[in-house]
């Protein structure tokens, strides 16, 4: 649901203002499993981002959107076995790199690009698949390197 930037906590508003964004920052509530969450969309230097943060204003995440070509060869192999041994016909329809760690290594990491020790990348897929009908979209979520 969106909500309006004044029921944000502000240290969710600051961190966000921190990443120097290119877009307008829409902000979210979402209510998943008993649990609710604020949420930052927003873009820089052509990418989505999503920035999660829990009731109390503590970074969850940050979710960014790449292209398949975007993943180490490592990555996108490990990706191929899974879908070619679970479906023989597969669209990709989205891609996204998540960032795991404290909020300093975080934004360390988008503002800077340095790679601190503690940062998680786990990559996340929405694919479409046509085993019989119908189609059937899925999200897969593996552990990974860096975006090259």
């Amino acid at each position: 649901m969106r909500i309006k930037e004044a029921s944000v906590p502000e240290i969710d508003i600051s961190f966000v203002d921190s990443i120097n964004f290119n877009k307008k920052v829409g902000w979210y509530r979402e209510n998943t499993n008993n649990k609710t969450s604020i949420e930052a969309n927003s873009r820089k230097n052509g990418k989505k981002y999503s920035i999660e943060f829990n009731r109390d204003g503590t970074l969850e995440d940050v979710e960014m959107e790449i292209d398949w070509d975007d993943i180490t060869n490592h990555v996108r192999t490990k990706i191929s076995g899974y879908q070619d041994h679970e479906s023989t016909k597969y669209s990709i329809d989205k891609v996204q790199v998540q960032h795991l760690s404290t909020s300093r290594i975080i934004w360390s990491y988008l503002q800077e690009d340095l790679l601190l020790d503690g940062l998680t990348f786990n990559y996340g897929m929405v694919i479409s698949t046509k085993e019989k009908k119908p189609l059937k979209r899925m999200d897969i979520c593996l552990l990974g390197r860096p975006p090259m």
